[in-house]
């Protein structure tokens, strides 16, 4: 499982972790592969934009202690380097309605070849990260079940 990269880099990481898992004999297939990513979802994709903005501002101060954590990108696979190199792509927040955060899950899955999703959810919403929760459960995850 991976995630702060964009798509693309992520497909690179997974690429040379199945060329390394195939010159040693190792299953690893979409089963074995995951993305991580931060979602905000709502009925409306203006709302829902609204939160992947607090998300982000909410992230950004988490990791505001991790002296890792900087605005240039590391040239590593999937390694921060000790110097500030550590970002974190615009791709590590899905956001829009729930039709537009399926899809969105769905097409960087198929991208980089990943069976498993996790979503942190319910960051930068008020109130209750429950409610955000049973919501994704119960307009989110049916599309994917379809897909």
């Amino acid at each position: 499982c991976t995630a702060f990269h964009s798509v693309e880099r992520v497909k690179e990481i997974f690429d040379a972790y199945r060329d390394e898992a195939d010159r040693r004999g190792i299953a690893a297939g979409p089963d074995q592969l995951a993305i991580r990513r931060n979602i905000s979802v709502a009925e409306t994709e203006a709302e829902a934009l609204e939160i992947r903005e607090r998300t982000k501002e909410i992230s950004n101060r988490i990791r505001a202690g991790d002296k890792r954590f900087g605005t240039e990108k590391s040239d590593l696979i999937d390694a921060p380097r000790d110097v500030k190199g550590f970002v974190v792509d615009d791709d590590d927040f899905v956001a829009g309605t729930p039709e537009q955060v399926g899809e969105q899950i769905i097409e960087q899955c198929r991208a980089v070849g990943a069976g498993h999703f996790l979503a942190i959810l319910g960051r930068g919403v008020e109130g209750d990260r429950g409610e955000t929760q049973a919501y994704f459960g119960e307009t989110v995850i049916p599309i994917l079940r379809r897909a």
